[in-house]
Protein backbone atom coordinates (compact mmCIF):
# COMPACT_ATOMS: atom_id res chain seq x y z
CA UNK A 1 0.00 0.00 0.00
CA UNK A 2 2.74 2.54 0.95
CA UNK A 3 4.61 1.64 -2.11
CA UNK A 4 1.48 2.33 -4.31
CA UNK A 5 1.17 6.00 -2.43
CA UNK A 6 4.81 6.25 -3.48
CA UNK A 7 4.16 6.15 -6.99
CA UNK A 8 1.09 8.25 -7.35
CA UNK A 9 2.82 10.81 -5.98
CA UNK A 10 6.00 10.64 -8.29
CA UNK A 11 8.75 9.77 -4.94
CA UNK A 12 9.31 6.37 -6.31
CA UNK A 13 10.97 7.70 -9.68
CA UNK A 14 13.25 9.94 -7.16
CA UNK A 15 14.03 7.36 -4.65
CA UNK A 16 14.34 4.36 -7.18
CA UNK A 17 16.06 5.51 -10.39
CA UNK A 18 19.37 6.90 -9.26
CA UNK A 19 19.98 3.74 -8.01
CA UNK A 20 20.13 1.87 -11.06
CA UNK A 21 21.41 4.60 -13.31
CA UNK A 22 25.00 3.17 -12.47
CA UNK A 23 24.04 0.21 -14.39
CA UNK A 24 25.29 -0.25 -17.92
CA UNK A 25 21.71 -1.58 -18.86
CA UNK A 26 20.55 2.13 -18.44
CA UNK A 27 23.60 3.93 -19.88
CA UNK A 28 23.44 6.43 -22.85
CA UNK A 29 24.91 5.36 -25.94
CA UNK A 30 28.46 6.83 -26.10
CA UNK A 31 27.38 8.82 -29.54
CA UNK A 32 25.19 11.19 -26.72
CA UNK A 33 27.31 11.00 -23.85
CA UNK A 34 29.83 12.68 -25.82
CA UNK A 35 33.83 11.95 -25.68
CA UNK A 36 35.33 9.67 -22.71
CA UNK A 37 38.01 11.03 -20.57
CA UNK A 38 40.44 9.79 -18.52
CA UNK A 39 42.70 11.77 -16.97
CA UNK A 40 42.23 14.16 -19.26
CA UNK A 41 42.75 12.46 -22.25
CA UNK A 42 39.81 11.68 -24.77
CA UNK A 43 39.23 8.19 -25.56
CA UNK A 44 37.84 7.53 -29.00
CA UNK A 45 34.48 5.31 -29.15
CA UNK A 46 34.04 1.79 -30.12
CA UNK A 47 33.96 1.77 -33.96
CA UNK A 48 34.19 -0.72 -36.68
CA UNK A 49 37.15 -0.88 -37.53
CA UNK A 50 39.37 -3.08 -40.71
CA UNK A 51 40.12 -6.15 -38.49
CA UNK A 52 36.62 -5.95 -37.66
CA UNK A 53 35.34 -6.42 -40.93
CA UNK A 54 38.06 -9.33 -41.78
CA UNK A 55 37.44 -11.20 -38.49
CA UNK A 56 33.64 -10.88 -39.87
CA UNK A 57 34.43 -11.87 -43.38
CA UNK A 58 36.46 -14.86 -41.81
CA UNK A 59 34.67 -16.29 -39.26
CA UNK A 60 30.91 -15.64 -40.18
CA UNK A 61 30.41 -15.35 -43.89
CA UNK A 62 32.70 -17.47 -44.84
CA UNK A 63 31.19 -20.34 -43.27
CA UNK A 64 27.98 -19.04 -43.71
CA UNK A 65 28.74 -19.47 -47.49
CA UNK A 66 30.02 -22.81 -47.54
CA UNK A 67 27.13 -23.99 -45.79
CA UNK A 68 25.30 -22.65 -48.51
CA UNK A 69 27.21 -23.75 -51.33
CA UNK A 70 27.58 -27.83 -49.56
CA UNK A 71 23.95 -27.29 -49.46
CA UNK A 72 23.33 -26.50 -53.07
CA UNK A 73 25.48 -28.74 -54.73
CA UNK A 74 23.94 -31.62 -52.14
CA UNK A 75 20.22 -30.33 -53.72
CA UNK A 76 21.70 -30.57 -57.21
CA UNK A 77 22.88 -33.96 -56.61
CA UNK A 78 19.63 -35.14 -55.51
CA UNK A 79 17.53 -33.02 -58.48
CA UNK A 80 19.96 -34.51 -61.03
CA UNK A 81 20.59 -38.35 -59.77
CA UNK A 82 16.98 -38.96 -57.92
CA UNK A 83 14.47 -36.71 -59.57
CA UNK A 84 16.35 -36.82 -63.37
CA UNK A 85 15.98 -33.26 -63.53
CA UNK A 86 17.12 -29.88 -63.40
CA UNK A 87 17.98 -27.43 -60.61
CA UNK A 88 18.20 -23.38 -60.62
CA UNK A 89 19.05 -21.24 -63.33
CA UNK A 90 20.27 -24.70 -65.51
CA UNK A 91 16.14 -24.94 -66.12
CA UNK A 92 16.61 -22.02 -68.57
CA UNK A 93 19.26 -23.23 -70.74
CA UNK A 94 17.92 -26.83 -71.33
Amino acid sequence: MLACKLCRKGAFLTLVIPLFMDMALFRLPARWRGPERIHGFVIPAPRFTRHALRRFLLWILAPFLMLCLAGDLLLYWVFREFLHSCYGLLCFFQ
